[in-house]
């Protein structure tokens, strides 16, 4: 059973409905924050974005912090499917 999606135009202010002809209630809106506040390396502890690091450069810092958290999270799903699929496989094995 699907629902067909309105028609109609949406106006965004700061990323936030406030018009168009799509009423409020036609529009569902999500907010997902990361805050990182910290990163811990093998050398030291340090906020993020580091001071030490140029002011041009934080948001690519954060964003790298960011992607490498996601990595690790992948290669521990990825892990856990295959360490499941080992275990659905010795007990077909067993019967």
């Amino acid at each position: 059973m699907y629902r067909s999606l309105p028609s109609g135009t949406i106006v965004v202010k700061d990323g936030r409905h406030i018009g168009g002809t799509l009423s409020k209630q036609e529009v569902v809106q999500y907010e997902h924050f990361v805050i990182l506040t910290a990163v811990k390396t093998r050398n030291e502890v340090y906020p993020v974005p580091n001071p030490k690091t140029d002011r041009s450069k934080q948001a690519i810092e954060i964003s790298e912090h960011i992607y490498d958290w996601l990595q690790n999270k992948l290669h521990e799903a990825i892990e856990m499917a295959e360490a499941e699929k080992r275990r659905e496989g010795g007990r077909k094995l067993e019967k």
